[in-house]
């Protein structure tokens, strides 16, 4: 199980982490002529899915305060070189999913996923 800083904030047992990098592309088309499809690059950018699994309530309230602002800066596990990088993030698609109810202490267990996108 991995581990993630977020606004300072480290949360560990992440179930999912699942780095990527998103090339972001403008004007995409197929040239009439020759039939090269063609596109202008703008970016690659980073993007991580995360997944905790079977959490508290307020294990998912605290997970869902730090990445609601509009930008936040995680420390990350950079996969190409081995160290903890950190950058300028915002969130993607968020969900949090009741799984569970404990009828003896009334309370829900949450599967939590999101994905944090480089500004």
């Amino acid at each position: 199980m991995a581990s993630i800083t977020l606004n300072g904030t480290t949360f560990t047992g992440v179930d999912k982490y699942d780095p990527s990098f998103n090339r972001i592309v403008t004007n995409a088309f197929r040239d009439i002529n020759s039939g090269e499809a063609k596109a202008d690059f703008v970016a690659d950018k980073v993007k991580i899915e995360l997944k905790f699994r079977y959490r508290s309530e307020s294990q998912a309230q605290a997970i869902k305060n730090v990445v609601t602002g509009a930008y936040f800066f995680p420390v990350v596990y950079d996969d190409l070189d081995g160290t903890q990088v950190s950058g300028t993030f915002y969130r993607g698609d968020f969900k949090a999913t009741a799984v569970w109810y404990d009828p003896n202490t009334g309370q829900y267990k949450y599967d939590i996923s999101f994905n944090i996108i480089e500004k």
